[in-house]
């Protein structure tokens, strides 16, 4: 990204940890972790286990999504379980336990589970949706559509393109 958005903190460990604006939305508001140094820790996490923030933050909330309308056996992970968080994490990445369900990502974790849990698997193509609203950034939305890899925030124009619904 060409944006110069990252902060280095230091995280629960007292390690430090780069934040930006996608780590902290994923890791943070998006699972209901609002400790920053707790999002420090599960950004450090993803750092050191090669996983995708964007993807992980998107994995885990599909997780607690699940957990809470017990989709899935034996998952108990209420939203803003950090210590849980921690551990999905080390599971997705030596694909064990609810890891090996969630570890190649919301679509196909949605496509084992079933039972409706598609309806809020925020995937284009089987890639998790980073935190850009499509809705005000049409380029974006048509990027997503558009891209042979789904839903990359990397691809299509940023800037708000204003479109009257009704003209759609």
């Amino acid at each position: 990204c060409n944006m110069i958005c990252g902060n280095v903190i230091l995280d629960t460990n007292g390690e430090e940890s780069e934040l930006d604006y996608e780590n902290v939305v994923m890791l943070g508001s998006n699972i209901a972790v609002g400790d920053l140094k707790q999002v420090a820790r599960l950004n450090r996490m993803c750092d050191m286990l090669g996983l995708d923030t964007i993807s992980a933050g998107s994995v885990i909330g599909f997780a607690m999504e699940c957990s809470e309308k017990k989709l899935v056996k034996d998952l108990s992970l209420p939203w803003g379980d950090f210590e849980g968080s921690q551990r999905l994490l080390e599971d997705m990445a030596h694909m064990r336990g609810h890891g090996a369900l969630f570890g190649m990502g919301v679509k196909s974790a949605a496509e084992k589970i079933g039972r409706g849990s598609m309806d809020f698997a925020m995937q284009v193509k089987g890639l998790e949706l980073a935190m850009h609203e499509p809705r005000g950034k049409v380029g974006v939305g048509l990027g997503y559509a558009t891209n042979e890899a789904g839903a990359d925030h990397l691809v299509g124009f940023h800037d708000p393109i204003f479109v009257n619904p009704e003209s759609v």
